[in-house]
């Protein structure tokens, strides 16, 4: 099933904030078809990526929309690393952020 932008709309202001990592466990609760190589990219830096590029366009447009706010926060989750097997941070430049609802 695709992401439909008004559940996660309305996941995310269920809740103070949310992390990348949560909003991934709620596709997978709703059984939503999210996995992909697409990044989430925002003035350059990673956001997060793995999902698809129908997901990432849904949190965009959501973004874009002014719904929701992109807070930096440097105890956030970072970006997974590109090759799964890969240990320490991600060799790429990230934002590690919170996703609030406005």
């Amino acid at each position: 099933m695709r992401v439909r932008k008004s559940a996660l709309l309305e996941f995310i202001r269920s809740r103070e904030s949310v992390t990348f990592p949560e909003i991934e466990k709620f596709f997978q609760g709703k059984r939503y078809d999210y996995q992909g190589c697409t990044a989430i990219k925002l003035s350059g830096d990673i956001l997060w990526h793995g999902w698809s590029h129908k997901a990432g366009v849904s949190f965009l447009e959501l973004y874009e929309a002014g719904k929701i706010d992109l807070v930096n926060d440097e105890g956030a989750p970072i970006p997974p690393p590109r090759l799964r097997f890969a240990e320490g941070p991600p060799d790429y430049p990230f934002r590690q952020v919170l996703i609030k609802a406005r």
